[in-house]
C-alpha cells in the first residue's frame, strides 16, 4: 500500500511577506548609510580644499613679507572650480615685531556662516 502525503513544499504567503519586510528594512538602513557616506565625503572634500586655500593665503602673506591690515580684509579666489571667500587680518601682540595672522575660508560670501577652515600663524617683522 502506498502512502500519499498531502504535505506541499514551498513558502506560505506569511513567510514571503515577512522575508520581504526584513529585506525592506535592511535596504532602508543600507540606503541611509550610503547617503551619509556620500554626504560626509563631499563635506571632507570641501574642508580639504578650504584648507589648501587657507594654506595658500598664509604662504602668500609670508612671501609678501607684509602683515595684513588689522581690520578684516575680504576677497574671493577660485580653486577646484569653486569660488572661495577669504577673510584675513593681523592681530597685535605684546611685541611690536610680532603679530598673529588669521585667515578664514568660506564657500559662501556670508560672514555669519561658520568658516570651513580657519588658520592662524604668528609672524615676525622682517
Amino acid at each position: 500500500m502506498t502512502h500519499r502525503s498531502n504535505h506541499q513544499k514551498g513558502f506560505t504567503l506569511l513567510e514571503v511577506m515577512l522575508a520581504l519586510s526584513i529585506l525592506a528594512i535592511v535596504g532602508i538602513g543600507v540606503t541611509r548609510t550610503v547617503g551619509a557616506n556620500v554626504s560626509n565625503t563631499l563635506y571632507m572634500r570641501q574642508k580639504t580644499i578650504a584648507r589648501w586655500v587657507a594654506d595658500n593665503e598664509l604662504t602668500t602673506i609670508r612671501l609678501e613679507q607684509q602683515w595684513p591690515r588689522e581690520n578684516w580684509e575680504s576677497y574671493s579666489v577660485e580653486m577646484a572650480n569653486t569660488e572661495w571667500h577669504i577673510r584675513k587680518r593681523s592681530i597685535k601682540t605684546t611685541s611690536d615685531d610680532f603679530r598673529m595672522v588669521q585667515v578664514e575660508v568660506r564657500d559662501r560670501k556670508d560672514d555669519k556662516v561658520s568658516p570651513l577652515e580657519t588658520l592662524q600663524t604668528y609672524m615676525v617683522r622682517q
